[in-house]
């Protein structure tokens, strides 16, 4: 849940103005990230690349600690889909599921 010390609704109102034009900062493609499921850091990198993509969206609500709160579970999110497909893609490699482009060192989904 939300936590956070506000001293009047005029304040609360404006977090959530923030709030809404916070969402409306994460409306359509944010990045994109390429990796290699079988090397450690460049998981690690795309994970990195994510937050720091929300991070650059969201930087005009420094003090808002709604946005605050939404940019850590959306990144949150995106690190669990990362790892999720890193996972799926390494077991497929592993298996010979799925073509892989040595040129670019990663998967072809």
């Amino acid at each position: 849940m939300f936590d956070f010390p506000t001293t009047g609704l005029d304040q609360l109102n404006d977090l959530i103005e923030e709030l809404q034009s916070a969402f409306s900062e994460l409306s359509g493609k944010i990045c994109e990230v390429h990796f290699n499921p079988s090397k450690a850091e460049e998981v690690q990198a795309a994970i990195d690349q994510t937050e720091a993509a929300v991070d650059e969206r969201l930087s005009d609500f420094p003090d808002n600690p709604l946005v605050e709160q939404l940019a850590t579970g959306i990144k949150e999110k995106f690190k669990a889909e990362i790892l999720k497909r890193a996972n799926k893609a390494g077991q497929c490699l592993a298996t010979g599921g799925i073509p892989f482009d040595p040129r670019n060192n990663w998967p072809v989904l």
